[in-house]
């Protein structure tokens, strides 16, 4: 092989060489990027579910307090009222429970030490809520004064737990910016925190 032909083969290796290592550059950015921007919208899906995890949580409260205060408000000539609401009542904490019991699972992920058996210190305070209600529910004549205060204090407890959550600032669902914070905690930890000792109570 003549000194020409090599120098001829030297000088496309060179270029063969370069171009191969931009495109793996360029492969690994792309990747990159991609990866960034898929971490990225699911840190957005956390904190949106964080976010509707606290607005229904808060709806969920106002409209069993406003139950629980239909149920202590019935007239006692009117025996079955009072009952059925309970009843209905109880059966609606079932349906609607979720949202703030998922809201302290993921608090509890992002910090064990402060509300590690905080879900279920919340489901256990539901449990009973739910029992109770459903007892009153299930009985005959008009309500019993103990049981009169039962609705009262179930009221009670909803309409100070839906205080709590008027602490967060229901505004920018749609910001990612702020979504992003809240996957992170910010925002309504404290809060969480204070609805874990509503039911530690």
């Amino acid at each position: 092989m003549t000194e020409k032909e090599q120098s001829g083969k030297r000088s496309l290796a060179l270029p063969i060489t370069l171009l191969l290592l931009v495109m793996s550059v360029m492969g690994n950015v792309l990747l990159s990027t991609k990866n960034i921007g898929y971490t990225r919208d699911q840190t957005v899906d956390e904190g949106r579910t964080v976010f509707t995890q606290l607005e229904k949580g808060k709806s969920d409260l106002a409209y069993w307090s406003r139950l629980a205060g239909e149920a202590v408000a019935s007239p006692a000539a009117e025996n079955g009222i009072g009952r059925v609401t309970a009843a209905y009542l109880s059966e609606s904490i079932a349906r609607g429970e979720a949202h703030l019991g998922s809201l302290l699972e993921t608090a509890e992920k992002l910090d064990v030490s402060a509300f590690e058996g905080a879900a279920g210190a919340y489901a256990d305070f539901m449990a009973d809520r739910k029992e109770k209600l459903a007892a009153i529910g299930a009985g005959s004549g008009p309500l019993a004064d103990a049981e009169r205060a039962a609705l009262e204090g179930s009221k009670t407890s909803f309409e100070e737990m839906e205080e709590l959550l008027t602490e967060f600032h229901y505004a920018g669902s749609d910001n990612k910016n702020v979504l992003i914070r809240l996957a992170g905690g910010h925002d309504w930890l404290p809060i969480a925190a204070k609805l874990r000792d509503a039911v530690l109570k």
